[in-house]
């Protein structure tokens, strides 16, 4: 009989209890499962930054795209959001290569903005976007990240706050958004 609390075979405790299934944190997610509006944002962002790399318009295919979701209105306030990253990031942006199965934290940092703005969750928007963006940025991008989450809303376009990190609730408040586990990118 053993004292230790791990079976040394197994590698789990051995203290009768099973060992549960882990959530799937929205960090582990891959592109396979994310929801339609979601993968707009992200097929978007991709294209745009390798657009920007390749020294191409990212507008002709944004136009396209966006067309097809019926939320033309939004290419405007898409390209704002990614122009004042660009110039107003405080932290290097991870935004993965359009054949990438994983995400990148600047893709969870947009999806959680835009989740945030369309549940009007003002307060919250203004911090998870000041965790990557300069204040005066941060104070533009806000107005603009509203506008485009309410033209998606319109159509059906729903992003939900996967990473419930920083949403303050009636309850307290919980942990800072971005702040979940960053991992360096390898593009």
């Amino acid at each position: 009989m053993s004292t230790s609390i791990l079976d040394p075979e197994l590698g789990v405790a051995d203290a009768g209890f099973e060992e549960a299934e882990p959530a799937e944190r929205p960090d582990a997610l891959t592109i396979s499962k994310l929801s339609t509006a979601e993968l707009l944002m992200v097929w978007a962002m991709r294209h745009w930054v390798a657009c920007l790399k390749a020294r191409t318009d990212p507008g002709p295919l944004l136009y396209e795209g966006f067309t097809k979701a019926k939320i033309l209105e939004a290419v405007r306030p898409f390209d704002q959001i990614l122009t004042l990253t660009l110039t107003g990031a405080c932290a290097p942006r991870d935004v993965r290569c359009p054949g990438c199965k994983g995400m990148g934290d600047a893709e969870w940092d947009f999806l959680d903005a835009i989740a945030l703005s369309q549940i009007d969750r003002r307060f919250d928007l203004r911090k998870s976007v000041g965790n990557w963006l300069y204040p005066a940025a941060a104070r533009q991008a806000c107005g603009v990240f509203l506008d485009m989450a309410a033209t998606m809303r319109e159509q059906n376009l729903i992003v939900f706050p996967r990473r419930l990190v920083g949403m303050t609730t009636e309850r307290g408040f919980g942990w800072i958004p971005g702040q979940a586990g960053r991992r360096q990118s390898l593009h």
